[in-house]
Formats: structure tokens, sequence, C-alpha cells
């Protein structure tokens, strides 16, 4: 009996935002992105770099920085983003 392998497409990540940070309040800032710009963005940089289920991790690059958190297999949420290339402990100033 010959088993038929099936390839099982990989979903397209689902990238959201924090309630904390709303990209529609920053759009007096000059260089600051649509939502759609830094989902674009946020998935560049999944596909290069992994983040474990419930972890952290900035990514920074071509003028551009986010603070992504994975919280499940497919779903990741833009905790922050600037339009610069800084990354910037939030947790760490918020617990000051």
């Amino acid at each position: 009996m010959e088993r038929k392998s099936k390839v099982i497409p990989l979903r397209k990540p689902k990238i959201t935002f924090s309630e904390d940070f709303d990209p529609t309040k920053y759009k007096d800032i000059e260089d600051m992105p649509t939502q759609e710009e830094i989902r674009k963005f946020v998935l560049e940089c999944l596909k290069k770099s992994k983040i474990a289920i419930n972890d952290r991790k900035g990514f920074v690059g071509d003028g551009k920085t986010a603070i992504v958190k994975r919280i499940s297999e497919d779903e990741y949420i833009v905790t922050f983003y600037f339009p610069c290339d800084v990354v910037i402990d939030v947790y760490e100033e918020r617990q000051k």
C-alpha cells in the first residue's frame, strides 16, 4: 500500500496590533507608515528569523524597527513600531 505524501501549505501569519499600540495615533509623524506597510515589514522579518511562542523580538532594518510578540503557531502582535533604526526596551521603561 502506497501512501501519497500530503503537502500542507503554510498559512500566512496573521499580524495584528497590540491595544497599547495603535498606528493611527501616530499619523501626524511624517515617516509613520500605514498598518499594511508595517505588516509587510514584519512579514519580511519573520521570513528571516523565528520567534518562540509567547516570546518577543525586535526587528531592525531599512530605517524601521518593530517589536513583535508571537502568540500562537501563526499569529503575531506588533507591540510597537518606530520609523527609525532603534530598539528600545519599552517594557523595561514601563516598569520604572
